[in-house]
């Protein structure tokens, strides 16, 4: 009986630790630049610039104490391609958008 219990202990430790780090996986969003790199959720400003060159157009969002709260950074990437929106919320990529 005693076994039974350390089997089932073991296998549920094992599958929660398995949905945790799977958990962590799924969440990155990528983009692929012009130069076939990839730019990621959670890459920082700089990284992208490496990877993406240098944005068509920069918008800067400000909150009421006119603090720059978060910039996003436009990429038109070709012909036949929607332009890309990169924001960043403290240097780091949060969100890609895209639009005909």
């Amino acid at each position: 009986m005693k076994t039974i219990k350390v089997k089932a202990s073991i296998a549920l430790i094992i599958s929660v630790a398995l949905s945790l780090m799977m958990a962590g996986v799924g969440n990155a969003e990528c983009e692929r630049c012009s130069d076939s790199r990839n730019a990621c959720t959670g890459d920082s400003e700089r990284e992208i610039l490496d990877k993406c060159g240098p944005p068509t157009k920069t918008v800067y969002h400000y909150n009421i104490f006119r603090e720059i709260v978060a910039v996003t950074h436009y990429y038109d990437l070709g012909s036949g391609r929607f332009i890309r929106a990169f924001t960043f919320r403290n240097g780091v990529l949060s969100e890609i958008g895209t639009f005909k």
